[in-house]
């Protein structure tokens, strides 16, 4: 049996009279039998301890057992200090560490000598727990503004990563915002750090995420936990460096070729978030407007036409622009009441938002193409707008006002038109007889399938027929709801992800009739399981979900999986059973 080696770990250079300072006895080879005796500490003032940690290292290349007793102790004044050799008794033999002197100065000393002391966030003390350094030294902070609010206010929540330790995280989990419309404000790309002092410690502090939350309905809902994978990096000897931070997000585990110094050791650790509940209070019932729509802020609302005079049939823009501050998220086309010799067509949406005022600043634009085939004076009608002012919390009214256009009774002509001959136009006999015959035989092939279809359809009708109903009344209400982002404009906006995730949640709660904390993916699992769905299409439905919650979240994606998710989402909702 190797003997015990007793080592006195304490600061070498002078420690400040009344601050808390650390000496540590080391034993190398201990053994659960043998007995330390502690020294006089020659006056100083315990504060804290004996704490005893026991676990191991490699010295030498060789897997040692230690055992460290730490104490916390103070100088009440100034002075040289010995601090005497501690001792453990093994098996009737008594094995001594090293005496150590230790210098106590006033504060103002010390600062004019350039003498400061320095517990590097790099240096693992011989014996000290590492997990415990971690956990005082690194953690995760979730901070919200306010969590009560009413419906469309804005919540504020902030994630928060505080450091003083030489560390590579990973965000392997990212918060849900079910029953909330998100605006990033900050991600982890922005790079925003900076440091703050905590319990007498100065700490990195990065920012991860911040983000606008706007309630949908009332209730009660959750921000449930970010989840952060942590390698964190200690040197056994005594480094002079600044300890610096890494954060990335899916990327911890690939593999790194980087060699660490040899007196370096890596720890992993987690941390995660506590769920934050909110509190979303209904908006009042008395004075709402019949064509309130959940607009909640202060707002202005105009409109205008590109041109007051047209051509017959040439196309004009009718410009509604809304401009405040409120919830724009949820702010929807106005729907217009066109004259009758007027058409006109869905608008495109354009947001100019300022992310960085809370509720979000700016406008939200909407271009209604028309025509008119009637030449005349035809009035465009005015446009009304209600919203809840929260700062008064009251409703209130505004309008545009209407406009008149001008259609002439010249037809519009497109410019740079194709001039064909009738020669160039012309289809030979023998082409279009050719063209016959291969209609007439597609024909004739299709009624074979159709009855062939019909055939198959009209067995499985008796067999399924319940589920056929079941299917059935999904379908008017996922179109009613996926119609709002079906637009070629929303499909390119910042906000298709999270419009696509909130519509997803908003059909699957009315499908199952849930509120509140109910939202979640493992009721749905469970609701569907109840009401007779199949395995696959309730995996295939958690799998979508998740995707969508990432791409909403991590904003990656290609323009060309943006339309093949929305369908994919969009299927499997028709398909549920309620």
């Amino acid at each position: 049996m190797a003997q015990p080696v007793v080592r006195t770990v304490a600061p070498d250079k002078a420690v400040t009279v009344g601050e808390p300072f650390r000496i540590q006895f080391v034993v190398e080879n201990s053994n659960s039998n043998q007995r330390f005796s502690a020294p006089n500490l020659s006056g100083l003032k315990i504060i804290r301890g004996p704490e005893v940690y026991s676990g191991s290292q490699f010295i030498k290349d060789k897997k040692t057992a230690i055992t460290n007793y730490v104490y916390t102790v103070v100088a009440n004044k100034m002075g040289t200090y010995k601090i005497n050799t501690g001792s453990v008794k093994l098996k009737g033999l008594i094995f001594y560490g090293n005496e150590f002197l230790i210098t106590a100065v006033k504060k103002e000393k010390l600062i004019l000598s350039g003498e400061r002391v320095d517990y590097s966030g790099y240096q693992l003390m011989p014996g000290e727990d590492p997990y415990r350094k971690i956990a005082e030294n690194l953690f995760l902070k979730i901070i919200t503004d306010k969590q009560t609010c009413f419906v469309g206010e804005p919540i504020v929540a902030t994630f928060k990563l505080f450091s003083r330790l030489q560390s590579k995280s990973d965000i392997v989990k990212n918060p849900g915002f079910y029953g909330f419309s998100i605006y990033d404000m900050i991600s982890l790309e922005n790079k925003v750090k900076e440091t703050e002092k905590l319990n007498g410690k100065i700490f990195d502090v990065h920012t991860i995420r911040k983000v606008q939350l706007y309630p949908i309905t009332a209730g009660q809902f959750t921000i449930d936990e970010m989840k952060i994978e942590n390698k964190v990096e200690f040197s056994k000897s005594t480094v002079s460096k600044k300890t610096e931070q890494e954060i990335s997000e899916g990327v911890l585990h690939q593999e790194n070729n980087e060699v660490l110094p040899s007196e370096s050791e890596i720890y992993e650790t987690h941390l995660t978030t506590k769920p934050v509940f909110i509190n979303v209070k209904p908006l009042p019932i008395k004075n709402k407007p019949l064509d309130f729509n959940g607009a909640a802020g202060n707002f202005t609302i105009r409109a205008t036409v590109e041109k007051n005079e047209l051509n017959k049939n040439e196309e004009g823009l009718f410009i509604i622009k809304v401009e405040g501050k409120g919830n724009f998220t949820q702010i929807t086309a106005p729907k217009i009441q066109w004259p009758g010799e007027v058409e006109g067509f869905e608008p495109s949406v354009t947001d100019n938002l300022d992310k960085r005022n809370i509720p979000l600043s700016g406008s939200r634009i909407f271009r209604y193409p028309f025509i008119s085939a009637k030449p005349g004076k035809w009035k465009l009608p005015s446009i009304k707008f209600s919203f809840f002012n929260i700062s008064t919390n009251s409703y209130r009214n505004i309008s545009t006002d209407s406009f008149f256009v001008n259609i002439s009774i010249n037809e519009f002509k497109k410019k740079n038109f194709i001039n064909t001959t009738a020669s160039e136009n012309k289809i030979s006999i023998e082409a279009a007889n050719k063209k016959a015959s291969r209609i007439a035989f597609a024909l004739v092939a299709l009624l074979v399938i159709g009855i062939v279809g019909y055939l198959l359809i009209k067995e499985k009708k008796n067999k399924f027929q319940v589920d056929d109903i079941l299917i059935k009344k999904n379908l008017p209400l996922v179109d009613e709801i996926f119609e709002t982002i079906n637009s070629e404009e929303n499909n390119i906006s910042d906000t298709f992800y999270s419009r696509l995730n909130q519509n997803t949640w908003s059909c699957l709660t009315q499908l199952y009739n849930l509120t509140g904390t109910e939202m979640n993916k493992r009721n749905i699992a469970e609701k569907m399981k109840q009401s007779g769905n199949t395995n696959q299409l309730i995996d295939s439905t958690l799998n979508l979900l998740t995707q969508i919650e990432s791409a909403s979240f991590t904003k990656i994606d290609t323009d060309e999986n943006r339309m093949e998710l929305f369908e994919k989402i969009k299927s499997v909702l028709k398909e549920i059973k309620c």
